[in-house]
């Protein structure tokens, strides 16, 4: 992490101001703010897998509507786009057909 970076990932967690028993409560929001990167939200542990799963099996299917719905999941929940990108990359290689 580069030194400038490090430093903003500190500015909003050391400003959050302690509860009345001294602890100081760095909640998501805080570390979302602090990392500038929003958290990968799913429901439980197994929905990332679940929605990248769905995602390819539309794409497999020739399902637009469905492929935008579950892409768009991915992205509401913050999923890296690196990631997004290299799992259509792997399912293109595998055969993609156009038109």
């Amino acid at each position: 992490m580069p030194a400038k970076r490090s430093t903003r990932w500190k500015s909003p967690a050391l400003t959050t101001p302690p509860r009345p028993d001294g602890v100081i409560h760095i909640d998501l929001t805080v570390a979302e703010e602090s990392i500038q990167k929003k958290a990968v939200v799913y429901d439980d542990e197994d929905a990332h897998y679940d929605t990248i799963s769905a995602f390819i099996k539309s794409m497999r299917g020739s399902d637009p509507d469905a492929t935008m719905y579950w892409l768009a999941k991915m992205i509401h929940a913050g999923e890296d786009p690196r990631y997004i990108a290299r799992r259509i990359v792997v399912h293109c290689r595998g055969g993609c057909r156009f038109g």
